[in-house]
């Protein structure tokens, strides 16, 4: 079997694999965004507890072990 690619067939293969670049990079840009912001939110609501509370908080181990 011969394959025949014509340079019209490459440009439009390079012209369509290029335009679906930017909309991933985009996506992957937010999934980023989000990821910082879903690690940090812990961080906030500690935070943002007055001192000696600990409603919210539970050991990092215990965590862990639920996610498993």
């Amino acid at each position: 079997m011969t394959w025949k690619v014509s340079v019209n067939n490459l440009r439009h293969s390079l012209a369509h694999a290029s335009a679906s670049l930017v909309p991933l990079q985009q996506m992957q840009a937010d999934l980023v965004e989000d990821l910082r912001d879903r690690v940090t939110q812990p961080v906030m609501l500690r935070d943002a507890q007055g001192e000696g509370e600990s409603i919210g908080e539970i050991p990092l181990e215990e965590y862990l072990q639920k996610k498993k």
